[in-house]
This record gives C-alpha cells, structure tokens and sequence, in this order.
C-alpha cells in the first residue's frame, strides 16, 4: 500500500490535496478475510486490497463520506528486493525484518529506502519520514491497541502518530498485524481552518 500518498493525502485534508487511496475504485461487495495473522508486516501481494469507508470534517462539521479501494496490482524488483504498488502511482514498498519501506525518489536519480511502519516498535519510539527539507516524526503510541471497524474488530494492533509542520498535520494510524491498516485519524489546522478525516476498514482481502 502507498503509505506516503495515503498519509500525505490524510494530513493535507483541508483541500491541500485529495484524501483517496490509490488504484480507485469504489467497492462495496469486496469479501472480508482473517489474513495471516503471523505476517508482522504489512501483506504484500500482487491481489490484495483494502475497502475503506471514509468520514471528511470542516470545524467539526460533516462535510462527505465516501468509499475507496486500494489495490496491489503491480510489483518491482531493484537490487534484489521485491517491491510492491499500484501501476497508476510510482511508489513502491516492501516489508522486511524489521519493518516496512517505501522506495523514495529524492531527485536527481536517487533512491532511497525509508521506514515506515516498524511492528517491532516500543511505545514511545520515534523516526522521521523526510518532505522536502522538513519532515514528519512518527511515533509509536501503543502496541496493544483494539479498533472496531465494520470489517471486524482487532486486537493487539499497533498505533503510530504522524505529525507534520510543529503538530498543524497529523495522521493517527492504527495497524493489524497480517491485516494492514484498520483505522486513521487524520487532523490539519490551516490558515484557521481545522479539518478531521476518519477512516475505518471496511473490508478487505488478502492472498
């Protein structure tokens, strides 16, 4: 899953850029599937998607609602790692050992690999995702979460917070293990404007 487009998107809510996930698709009829719950990454597969039901707010007030779909239907390999995305964006990530990594290009041909999600993570870790010549903390908040969602509810799942320019962005996202992420939480404060977007799993599939 684009992770960078998804979040950016997320925090940006308040008409900085759209709030969807890649590879479109509204999907109301996607079955729901259990996963692998010994994959302590993210499940990557060329097949996998996830079914989002979405809530968007101006100063607290309901603005639209609305479903989207993510879709793995492409991969890449670069040095002899797979990477995984969607053929309508350029990103790409992958899960290793220790986490989950987005290919970034940087400019000037230069890619680099960055972390993005760390299952292994301790509450109150922190690392940071580079935007230009700022970037965004994440920290870990919790490591035994449960989040209800109309896909199901899930325990044991990790939170992680991303905050963006001193706290005017930031997404709070919680993820299963096996499943992928279940539930965001998206707030932004611009020129005066406070904005939220909600998002909770509605359902999904997993090879």
């Amino acid at each position: 899953m684009n992770f960078r487009i998804r979040i950016l998107s997320a925090l940006l809510l308040a008409g900085l850029a759209s709030a969807a996930i890649i590879g479109c698709g509204d999907d109301d009829s996607s079955p729901t599937n259990p996963g692998n719950g010994n994959n302590e990454n993210m499940p990557l597969a060329i097949g996998n998607y996830w079914v989002m039901n979405n809530r968007a707010y101006t100063s607290n007030v309901l603005d639209s609602t609305y479903v989207d779909t993510f879709k793995i239907d492409t991969s890449y390999t670069a040095n002899g790692k797979t990477w995984f995305g969607n053929k309508a964006d350029s990103s790409f990530i992958r899960t290793g050992a220790d986490g989950v990594y987005e290919l970034v290009d940087f400019g000037e041909g230069s890619m680099t690999e960055v972390l993005i999600y760390k299952p292994t993570a301790h509450v109150g870790d922190k690392w940071y995702y580079p935007i230009g010549s700022d970037s965004m903390e994440i920290e870990c908040r919790s490591i035994s979460e449960t989040a209800v969602t109309p896909a199901g509810t899930f325990t044991g799942c990790h939170r992680y917070l991303w905050t963006a320019m001193e706290g005017a962005f930031t997404t709070d996202m919680t993820i299963k293990a096996g499943v992928g992420p279940v539930k965001l939480i998206a707030t932004s404060s611009f020129f005066g404007i406070a904005g939220r977007s909600e998002s909770d799993l509605k359902s999904y599939h997993i090879q």
